[in-house]
């Protein structure tokens, strides 16, 4: 009987053995899928990437549009002074044709009224003034006054070079620009000057022609010339001063 007991022992215990390993199993497979959150242990999740297409970018492109506007500013700026500055230069190369003509017309005018001063003092006869000054310089008067008118009208059409010596500028334009501005007040002085000088040129080669004409006697056109020869030092004085500032004036160059 105990041998036969022993034999007929039910298989329970091991079956159930045998399915509580599994359930072990399963469970630690399925815990690691659970935290790993993949299929596959060999497989790793993705780290999640961070965009940086936004603010760096942005910024970036507003620094370059912000540097190029300012530098765009500065070269207009430069462009306009550098327009300015050679429009001073146009302006007084047509000065200098003034300067050029008046220079010439208050020569001869200096010499007439000279020729009196030497008549009078004794130096010179009359005879001697009349052929070799008053005759010379009348005869070249006309075309004092034409080559002065002309230089005039060309200069009067040249703009420019007005408040130049108050533009902002680099060290190097900044002292053009004052040397322009200089010569340019010297350059207005001497321009008053020398027409005051030019009228009165003009004013007696009229008279002269009037008297060659018949329109004037000769005591008329004598007292007249007298009348003019004492005031002409009121106008070439300062004509005299003029020139040598403008002489001394700093060179205007772009």
């Amino acid at each position: 009987m105990g041998k036969h007991s022993a034999q007929r022992r039910s298989p329970m215990p091991l079956v159930l053995g045998v399915v509580a390993l599994l359930a072990i199993a399963a469970a630690a497979f399925f815990g690691f899928r659970i935290l790993t959150g993949t299929d596959s242990p060999s497989q790793a999740a993705p780290l999640p990437t961070t965009s940086t297409s936004g603010t760096p970018s942005t910024t970036t492109s507003a620094t370059s549009t912000t540097t190029t506007a300012a530098s765009a500013t500065v070269s207009a700026e430069l462009a306009a002074v550098q327009k300015a500055l050679q429009e001073c230069v146009t302006r007084q190369d047509a000065a200098q044709r003034v300067v050029t003509a008046a220079t010439t017309a208050a020569e001869h005018w200096s010499e007439h009224v000279q020729g009196q001063a030497d008549i009078d003092s004794g130096a010179k006869t009359y005879l001697d003034v009349k052929t070799n000054v008053f005759g010379p310089s009348r005869a070249a008067g006309p075309g004092d006054v034409a080559a002065y008118d002309g230089a005039m009208t060309a200069y009067s059409g040249v703009g420019g070079c007005q408040n130049v010596g108050t533009l902002e500028a680099p060290t190097d334009l900044k002292t053009k620009l004052q040397a322009c501005a200089a010569r340019e007040q010297a350059i207005d002085t001497y321009m008053s000057a020398a027409k005051a000088v030019l009228d009165d040129w003009r004013t007696h080669l009229s008279e002269m022609a009037d008297h060659s004409d018949g329109h004037l006697d000769g005591p008329e056109a004598q007292a007249r010339w007298i009348q003019r020869y004492r005031a002409a030092p009121a106008h070439l004085d300062p004509y005299k001063s003029a020139a040598a500032a403008l002489s001394s004036a700093p060179a205007c160059s772009a």
